[in-house]
């Protein structure tokens, strides 16, 4: 199971943080569209987190977890 400590976790909750920055200086340019295409930066932002959470399982194959669970820890976090 993942803790707030784990850098699996601390690399979810930074990207996540970063999308809200890019979602709003979205809307500060007047882009309304919820299903609008993503940014170059949105696009490197997850292409970087995917390929970083790659490595990490490869090392720490007894990490058990679900994507589920690092949503529900962002959630909490943030309330």
């Amino acid at each position: 199971m993942l803790s707030r400590e784990h850098r699996l976790y601390k690399a979810f909750k930074q990207m996540r943080d970063k999308e809200k920055e890019y979602q709003r200086k979205r809307d500060e340019m007047g882009w309304r569209g919820l299903d609008g295409p993503f940014t170059k930066e949105e696009i490197e932002l997850h292409k970087e987190f995917f390929e970083f959470m790659k490595e990490v399982l490869k090392e720490e194959k007894d990490l058990n977890f679900k994507l589920s669970d690092l949503w529900e820890m962002y959630e909490k976090d943030n309330q």
